[in-house]
């Protein structure tokens, strides 16, 4: 099924029923978490596809919703990892950090050739 896309359900042949295979990682953890919809960590992947795919009246507390809606402190940890601010640069700061970036390894010293 995974390698011919086949349903292998029935006899498998040329003509047999394609089968939609998830590819790529973030479909398979969305399937994954969609089988495991009752797990409040995968409520926020789940309500980012929801919402994707136009079905925001399935995010909510009404008996036919199938995850909550955020709460208030779901909220405000989404809205702390939206920053994108770097701690300030002072004169007590390591000096090795403040010339090469966090995420670029410090160079190598070049050798000298030999004469």
């Amino acid at each position: 099924m995974y390698y011919s896309g086949k349903n292998p359900l029935s006899k498998v042949g040329y003509k047999s029923e394609d089968v939609v295979v998830p590819r790529g990682d973030r479909q398979r953890r969305l399937h994954k978490a969609l089988l495991r919809y009752h797990d409040p960590a995968n409520w926020a992947l789940i309500r980012a596809a929801l919402e994707e795919m136009g079905l925001k009246h399935l995010i909510g507390s009404r008996r036919d919703c199938l995850v909550p809606a955020p709460s208030i402190d779901e909220q405000r940890e989404a809205k702390r990892l939206q920053r994108h601010t770097r701690p300030a640069l002072t004169k007590h700061t390591d000096i090795n950090r403040q010339r090469t970036p966090s995420n670029r390894p410090p160079r190598k010293p070049i050798r000298k050739a030999k004469p």
